[in-house]
């Protein structure tokens, strides 16, 4: 319970940061929540993680797909059960949010030198980081990004599909199975 507890504090941990540092948010957490979302569910619905509903299973197993839409579940318990999950679910998030949130308020000074480190010098190692938060600044011996000189990325090689001269949508003839449509 306390590990599933903290990954949803994690996943909670980059809106927070957006709001905390940008003062706004962003379509770019939506996999968090949905991440959060579906741990506290199953803590509740799967797993017997709840106080209230107690160690009951919810949800079946049996998925079906009705006509090649999303997949839906049967529910074996009434609606006033479902709304009772419902409030768990948002408790577990909201608590959990809450305790993220207060963690990354009490490294907040931390937080901000490391950003200012990685926009100045771009890529710190395991151990300079433990030295920055320390020192609260990096080794002497560390040069700055500009200084260094960036690697070459291998090349990769990549095949051109074949073209056919005789005129448009014809990119992927050659290609098996595939016959262009005239236009």
């Amino acid at each position: 319970r306390k590990e599933l507890l903290g990954q949803i504090q994690v996943a909670s941990g980059g809106r927070i940061a957006e709001q905390m540092f940008v003062n706004d948010i962003s379509t770019g957490a939506k996999g968090d929540i949905e991440q959060a979302t579906k741990i506290a569910r199953k803590m509740i619905c799967e797993w017997g993680m709840s106080a209230k509903l107690g160690p009951i299973k919810y949800e079946d197993d049996e998925e079906t797909v009705f006509l090649g839409r999303e997949i839906s579940r049967t529910t074996t318990h009434s609606e006033s059960t479902a709304r009772l999950i419902d409030e768990e679910v948002r408790s577990i998030v909201d608590e959990s949010y809450q305790a993220a949130l207060a963690f990354l308020e009490t490294k907040r000074d931390e937080i901000e030198l490391l950003a200012k480190t990685l926009m100045e010098y771009e890529a710190i190692t395991g151990d300079e980081l433990i030295f920055l938060l320390k020192e609260r600044r990096l080794p002497d011996s560390r040069t700055r990004s500009h200084e260094v000189q960036p690697r070459p990325l291998p090349r990769q090689e990549q095949a051109e599909p074949k073209r056919r001269e005789d005129g448009p949508n014809t990119a992927l003839s050659g290609q098996p199975g595939i016959t262009p449509q005239p236009a």
